[in-house]
């Protein structure tokens, strides 16, 4: 039975996929990955815009050497995504497999096979494994290999710290072993990330073989689909100029308020996750509930917002929260604006225009959605989990 429910996951995945592309003309990534692949392959050129260790993810689309890179490329984000539904079915619940089934098929399947988000994505679903398993040394290596690809997994380590240190398995006093446990898995973590993140980054720039990706991470405007969007959206009706511009392959707003936008986000951030550390330490929080907040905490607060996010969070909703209205209503919005609503809104691009407010409400109720969503299973959660 479980074979047969992943065998139709993935074809219900896959079938989505093409209609959506087909009908709503979907972008694909792909294109840009087969660019940088063959550019890093005749002059050594880091990608200017990902991680250099995503060079051995974009080859994917390369193995069997065929002429359609993407969908090559499409083939390896299924085959992965459908590992993530395997190992929910086999380490969590068949329920929590379901969940994740739906919640891709229906809010992620525009993005998930064109896009290698999914990658990061399982790979912290095996990080979270690993944890509740105290296979600690394998979790944050997962974590840092999560890392290297994608940058935001590295905010999930201090969860992991934090729930090793109040583990109380084993002998009752075992303090300095925890520290012990510690230390190695922060050196272990920041081992990889210097060896797959740092290093290569260093001896591309140096060499003039990479662009700092990071500097221009910095550098990016408040994306049209972020929550800072949704709020200078607001502020253009109270008489606060905004306009919509497409920079780093994507749409973004500038205005007036987009710098003191930009710096009360960033502090949105580091409260958010210093809260949640906190709740885990705590225990106020259990592990999975903690991964799902963190990564929703990045979500709701980031300049950056982009459809294909909502993966990262998919396989901790599977777990902690499970198919709610409130959840199938994020996802069913997430398609909606893209890429429903964003194929209209590409032809006039101007704030108060028809489609782009249509587009513009709709991201808005997403945002609200998901904030909701995640704040009523905060104050659920941290009512019910009292740990002595």
């Amino acid at each position: 039975m479980a074979r047969r429910q992943t065998l139709a996951f993935a074809v219900a995945l896959a079938v989505a996929a093409v209609f959506l592309a087909l009908v709503f003309r979907a972008s694909n990534d792909a294109a840009i990955y087969n660019r940088y692949i063959q550019r890093f392959a005749t002059s050594l050129t880091l990608p200017p815009d990902y991680p250099p260790a995503t060079v051995g993810l974009f080859a994917l689309g390369y193995l069997p050497p065929l002429p359609d890179f993407a969908l090559v490329f499409a083939v390896w984000m299924l085959v992965v995504a459908t590992a993530g539904r395997a190992l929910l079915d086999r380490f969590v619940s068949s329920q929590a497999a379901r969940t994740y089934s739906l919640l891709l098929v229906l809010g992620c399947a525009a993005t998930v096979l064109s896009r290698f988000d999914i990658v990061p994505a399982v790979l912290t679903l095996v990080a979270l494994l690993a944890m509740e398993r105290r296979r600690w040394t394998v979790a944050v290596l997962v974590l840092a290999v999560a890392t290297d690809l994608k940058l935001y997994p590295g905010v999930l380590l201090p969860v992991v710290l934090a729930v090793r240190a109040v583990d109380t398995a084993g002998a009752p006093h075992e303090a300095a072993q925890k520290r012990r446990d510690i230390a190695w898995m922060l050196t272990a973590f920041l081992s990889v990330v210097a060896l797959g993140l740092v290093v290569p980054t260093a001896i591309g720039s140096l060499t003039g073989h990479s662009q700092p990706f990071l500097s221009a991470a910095e550098g990016r405007p408040i994306e049209i689909e972020s929550v800072p969007g949704s709020l200078l959206w607001l502020a253009h009706f109270l008489g606060a100029p905004a306009a919509v511009v497409e920079s780093y392959g994507s749409r973004n707003f500038t205005g007036v308020l987009e710098t003191p936008l930009r710096v009360v986000a960033g502090v949105a951030t580091a409260v958010g996750l210093l809260f949640v550390y906190w709740a885990t330490w705590r225990r106020r929080l259990t592990g999975r509930q903690a991964f799902l907040l963190t990564i929703g905490v990045l979500l709701l607060t980031n300049k950056v917002f982009s459809p294909q996010y909502l993966i990262w969070l998919i396989p901790f909703v599977a777990i902690a929260a499970e198919a709610s209205l409130d959840w199938l209503l994020v996802a069913a919005l997430t398609v909606l604006e893209y890429p429903v609503l964003f194929s209209v809104a590409n032809l006039d691009l101007q704030v108060g225009s028809g489609p782009f407010t249509a587009l513009a409400v709709v991201i808005g109720l997403r945002n609200l959605a998901l904030a909701f969503a995640i704040g009523r299973m905060t104050m659920s959660n941290m009512r019910a989990t009292r740990v002595p």
